[in-house]
């Protein structure tokens, strides 16, 4: 059943969109003027529009934190100032604290109920607060108070837009608002305009206009990391590779204290060496980990390029150095749920089961995304092996009744029944599964792993046809087919697998269980290729090198024998 750990690798690489958002500041709390000040009423009111200017300016360059001050600067002296009270309140929206922004626009909104500002801004913080009918409501309100001047309509409509979007009508009649909002001169209302017309483009496939769109955003508003990020993205779907490595490249050089680029550029160079030969895998995983080690560099209190190296070596079968790296990002980010699930994974791969279930057990605890039920599986596997039998079956039962619909609640589920030879109950949710997700292969392989288990060849063999009838270059179909040919004595089919696996790209541990096999089956001296094989790909490990140069010199692989 080794197969199924091996296929859960999968999710390492699941696309992500980043989201960088700036940490909320602390606003000053409104405070009446004291009768103490030492500056006189006319002297703050002849400083005031200078302070004004100078919240202005700062919110058109961007600059959040320094638009907050100023505004706070003014509140203190002038609590009831409508521009102060507005400025600091989208300020507090971009710095995301948008409660202390609602607390703000209510005091506007309630002192001047017809300025058509105080309607339109807390429609934004509605947005931002879910709340998104009142949202539409009151843009709707603001567009019908605001002047008819470029500036005005800028905003009501930029607002209206997204509203409309967010609301779900239709995107064609949020596009058309969103395009009359971008009225001469350019001004900060139009980046979130534009940025909302190219997520619409975006969600329609239309890749190449919402590149358009994301970049005019970026002249408007050039300090927005994730706007460049995006771009790059974009290319990628587009299988445009130069194109996004030199959009990373570009945000790389711009954001020079970023680990974000970095990262996205080693997950580009990296998967681009799937599926070919073992050299070029070989030189992408190094120009990925190249990357993910500039990120390191730029950001080193950030735990994501030591997270993604980990996972990089853990599918290559690098295992000391995945469980070094895994240690330091978790450490960086001790509830960062990936970087747990990468480190348990590789654990249980090098027989570490105690610690390998403790980062399992976070990994489950700390998710809140789609993955959560996918890391449910490898913890339940890893409670099997420790023996801790009940807890196993608790988790997956609290799982299937807290997400009873999720395919890998029941996934997990079957995993564990199979584990505890239940087959046939286990065989009744993998079935169920294959016909509901036939896109789905971890299913499938799962089934196959269960029937192997159970010493049911004839099925499984029958099995593994059919998927690598689908995916021919299924790895761990093959591996499988090699299993059932050793069990079976079937010399022929064994010849067949190890040729394919021996043209396959394999990871260095998927190597190493070739060459078990090949010891297991009395062929001790064709184990020898596949162990130099995986000795190129991981120089460090002195096991792979003893082996390579005499298979019988350690014991086998212990992990094997426990799964079987």
């Amino acid at each position: 059943m080794r197969q199924l750990t091996r296929d859960c690798k999968k999710v390492f690489w699941l696309s992500l969109v980043l989201v960088f958002g700036l940490e909320a500041g602390q606003a000053a709390p409104l405070q009446p003027a004291s009768p103490h000040d030492t500056a006189s009423k006319s002297g703050a009111s002849e400083s005031l529009p200078a302070a004004l200017a100078t919240g202005r300016k700062s919110l058109e360059k961007f600059d959040f934190r320094a638009a907050s001050f100023a505004y706070s600067q003014i509140l203190k002296g002038d609590p009831e100032n409508i521009e102060a009270l507005l400025g600091l309140a989208e300020a507090c929206m971009e710095l995301k604290d948008n409660k202390r922004a609602y607390e703000l626009v209510a005091i506007a909104s309630d002192r001047k109920p017809d300025f058509y500002r105080c309607q339109a801004l807390k429609a934004r913080v509605l947005l931002g607060l879910g709340r998104r009918k009142e949202a539409l409501s009151l843009a709707e309100t603001a567009l019908k108070q605001a002047p008819k001047n470029a500036q005005a309509l800028s905003e009501v409509r930029g607002i209206l837009g997204r509203a409309q979007y967010y609301c779900g009508i239709e995107p064609s009649l949020a596009f058309k608002t969103l395009e009359s909002s971008l009225l001469p001169p350019p001004t900060r209302f139009h980046f979130r305009s534009l940025r909302t017309m190219a997520l619409i483009k975006s969600n329609e496939k239309d890749w190449r206009q919402a590149i358009a769109l994301y970049k005019r955003a970026s002249l408007v508003n050039g300090n927005d990391i994730d706007t460049y990020l995006t771009i790059g993205d974009l290319y990628k779907k587009l299988q445009d590779i130069k194109a996004a490595e030199r959009a990373y490249l570009q945000c790389s050089n711009k954001f020079t204290h970023s680990d974000k680029a970095w990262v996205k550029l080693g997950d580009l160079y990296y998967e681009c060496g799937r599926g070919k030969d073992e050299t070029s895998q070989r030189e992408a995983m190094n120009k990925g980990i190249a990357a993910y080690e500039q990120g390191k560099k730029a950001q080193p209190s950030s735990a994501e390029p030591w997270r993604q190296a980990s996972a990089v070596y853990l599918e290559n079968g690098r295992l000391d150095q995945s469980v070094k790296e895994g240690r330091v990002a978790v450490n960086l980010a001790p509830k960062d749920a990936f970087a747990h699930y990468v480190l348990g994974v590789a654990l249980m791969e090098k027989d570490m089961l105690e610690e390998a279930e403790e980062h399992l057990q976070k990994a489950f605890l700390f998710s809140h995304d789609y993955r959560k039920y996918s890391y449910l599986r490898e913890l339940v596997h890893v409670l099997i092996l420790n023996r801790k039998t009940d807890q196993a079956l608790k988790i997956t039962e609290d799982a299937l009744r807290t997400a009873p619909n999720n395919p890998y609640s029941q996934s997990a589920r079957a995993w564990a029944l199979m584990c505890l030879k239940r087959y046939d109950e286990g065989f009744i949710i993998l079935r169920r599964l294959i016909a509901s997700y036939p896109q789905e292969r971890a299913f499938r392989v799962d089934y196959m792993g269960g029937l192997y288990s159970s010493k049911r060849y004839g099925e499984c063999l029958k099995e593994t046809r059919a998927l690598l009838a689908l995916e021919p270059q299924n790895r761990s179909a093959w591996l499988c087919l090699l299993d059932v040919a050793r069990a079976t004595g079937d010399k022929k089919l064994a010849e067949e697998a190890t040729g394919k696996l021996n043209k396959l790209p394999l990871d260095a541990n998927t190597l190493t269980e070739v060459g078990f096999d090949a010891i297991n089956a009395g062929a001790t001296s064709s184990s020898l290729p596949a162990f130099k094989r995986a000795l190129e790909l991981d120089p460090d490990s002195a096991d792979l090198l003893l082996r390579s140069r005499d298979p019988d010199a350690l014991p086998q692989n212990s992990k094997k024998q426990k799964m079987k």
